[in-house]
């Protein structure tokens, strides 16, 4: 790459983490924040001075809950009545009020914050990081989304992208940003693919049909209440459950403590994503008998596996949705990819397995930073993608060669 050529970020804008990354000489090359690539998508409001984002503040949420922002993507564009909307903010330190047209804004010490605003402090704070990285401004970026997303959230997105400074090259869906990263763009077939990303929030499975060097979207379902944080959820409300009846504490109230015992819960489900067994520990938990009482246990694959069913019900419900829009039986599908942090899950690969009825199907090695990397392929003209969303036609008129 020439000294002052133009970077163009490729983003994951995501429910719990984004990702961003840009082709230098050839290369993906990733932001990164504190060494990660995995950005938490949090915001913190300090009483003075400037937004705090990413790891710093998912390591603050715990201790100030009341000012921290987390899972804006899943309101994005959203009205305050939407059930969406309630149940985030059942579950959150601040309040969410109605605002202009309707829409969720945030009330945080006392100032109001459109979802915008915090999407695009989010989008700030991965373009800042990237200038640090590289060296020079950046003003373009390609951002996936949802294969469903609304009307509404793409004009919110497009107004984050905006009061963020960065030009939208191209908005690419999930799940074609999935199939680029596998590197499907580089191979002139005829092929039948059924992409399904799980990731923090949402839920998406589409089938792609490739014809040549064009892929054409041929159905795709979601569900936006589904995703990662669901089974942390599940996780966070069983142990929660057990303490009540334990000794009649409920963690649910007490805000700080109920966030913290939902970090540890993600943690437990990424170690119980590679092992049998992972250990929860949380210092001062709660209350019995007046005393301060830790929390310390084994939980098992098993344990947790049985309480995650009807999230998998629900996954394979957009999967039976998805065969009986397009007609197509599972045989009839040549190649089935897993894409999304969720999809890390041993769980979620089994049950989409079976689905399909296959001896196998394609977990990306890099689930977690999958459409982030396609995303970031797109950025080299890749693919022609028309503006309408989801029923559009991709088509790739040349072939560009790129490192990983």
């Amino acid at each position: 790459m020439a000294k002052n050529a133009e970077i163009i970020l490729g983003i994951d804008f995501g429910t719990s983490y984004s990702s961003a990354a840009a082709l230098i000489n050839q290369k993906i090359e990733w932001v990164l924040d504190r060494g990660d690539s995995m950005i938490p998508s949090i915001v913190h409001y300090p009483k003075r001075g400037p937004a705090i984002v990413g790891v710093q503040a998912r390591s603050i949420m715990p201790s100030a809950p009341h000012t921290t922002v987390h899972s804006i993507k899943r309101i994005l564009g959203k009205p305050f009545d939407d059930r969406e909307v309630r149940l985030l903010d059942a579950g959150v330190g601040y309040r969410i009020e109605a605002g202009q047209n309707g829409l969720a804004v945030l009330n945080i010490n006392r100032q109001r914050f459109a979802c915008e605003q915090v999407a695009a402090t989010i989008l700030t704070y991965l373009r800042e990081l990237a200038e640090r990285r590289f060296g020079r401004r950046i003003g373009q970026a390609v951002i996936a989304v949802p294969a469903e997303a609304s009307p509404a959230f793409l004009l919110s997105l497009r107004q984050a992208a905006k009061l963020a400074h960065l030009k939208l090259v191209q908005v690419i869906p999930e799940p074609i940003a999935g199939a680029l990263s596998l590197g499907m763009h580089g191979k002139s077939c005829n092929r039948r693919i059924a992409v399904c990303d799980f990731g923090g929030g949402t839920f998406d499975a589409t089938l792609i049909e490739q014809q040549g060097l064009e892929f054409i979207p041929v159905a795709c379902h979601g569900n936006s209440s589904l995703g990662g944080n669901d089974f942390d959820l599940i996780m966070a409300e069983e142990i929660a459950s057990a303490i009540h009846r334990r000794c009649g504490y409920s963690i649910q109230k007490d805000i700080a403590r109920w966030q913290e015992l939902l970090i540890r819960c993600e943690s437990a489900k990424r170690i119980l994503s590679r092992e049998q067994q992972a250990r929860l520990g949380m210092s001062d938990a709660y209350i019995e008998h007046g005393k301060l009482v830790n929390i310390d246990l084994l939980l098992d694959r098993e344990w947790v596996e049985r309480r995650w069913q009807p999230l998998i019900d629900k996954m394979q419900a957009v999967l039976a949705r998805l065969l009986d829009t397009s007609n197509w039986n599972p045989d009839e599908i040549d190649e089935v990819v897993l894409i999304g942090g969720t999809s890390l899950i041993p769980m979620v690969k089994r049950a989409v397995t079976e689905f399909f009825q296959r001896q196998s199907i394609s977990v990306n090695a890099f689930a977690n930073v999958a459409v982030a990397y396609g995303a970031t392929l797109q950025t080299a003209g890749h693919l022609t993608i028309a503006t309408q969303l989801p029923s559009l036609v991709l088509s790739r008129p040349e072939r560009r060669e790129v490192g990983s």
